[in-house]
């Protein structure tokens, strides 16, 4: 049997090392049966059949030989068409992968882009935020200074208000005191008075009876 008669789907999936083993097992079981069968021949055709047998043994082996010369030349050309393909098949993936990774970078840049133009307008949007709510900020506290002030001169108001009455009562009381003051200091002078005439009027009396005595 030669190496041409097995399929070459299977030897494709048995490799070059099994397809032989392949041939050799069939050979031998081949060579067996035909032993077999010339034991149960008669005798008289044993010489010729182990010549003719010797002579297929010989043709085997050369063809075999032949087909092996063959097999590698025809394995050799296949591994180097494989490589060749392998070798354009590599190419065509750099190639790809090239063109897969420029567009994934024009990809990354436009969305870095993107992101720094998003990320620009949030950071304005934050910006005018912030001035917004300082703004707020500075005219509410202005508007709470602005009625502080005014509370503040309203009480000043009501504190001056409050503070002239007082100190129009308290006058008022003072000049009442003062008065009723004048008039008591008045009523003890004229008491004064009274009383010390009577005292200088007894002691008058009193020297003017020692003169009289005296004379």
């Amino acid at each position: 049997m030669r190496v041409d008669d097995v399929p070459l789907a299977l030897r494709r999936q048995l490799g070059p090392e099994a397809a032989d083993g392949l041939l050799a097992t069939l050979d031998q079981t081949g060579r067996e049966w035909k032993e077999d069968v010339v034991t149960l021949v008669a005798g008289r055709f044993e010489r010729r059949l182990t010549e003719e047998l010797t002579g297929l043994r010989v043709e085997f082996r050369e063809g075999l030989a032949a087909q092996s010369v063959s097999f590698r030349e025809a394995l050799t050309s296949q591994v180097g068409a494989l490589r060749e393909s392998l070798a354009a098949q590599r190419a065509e993936f750099r190639e790809e992968l090239a063109a897969r990774t420029a567009e994934l970078r024009v990809v990354l840049a436009e969305q870095r882009a993107e992101f720094r133009q998003s990320q620009a307008e949030q950071l304005a949007e934050f910006r005018q935020s912030q001035a917004e709510l300082r703004a707020e900020f500075h005219r509410s506290q202005a508007e709470h200074r602005a009625e502080f002030r005014q509370s503040q001169a309203d009480q000043r108001a009501d504190l001056l208000g409050e503070i002239a009455a007082r100190g129009a009562d308290l006058r008022a009381s003072m000049a009442e005191q003062g008065a009723l003051l004048r008039s008591e200091m008045a009523a003890s002078r004229s008491d004064i008075l009274r009383w010390m005439f009577i005292f200088w009027s007894g002691q008058l009396i009193a020297l003017a009876a020692l003169l009289n005595a005296l004379l």
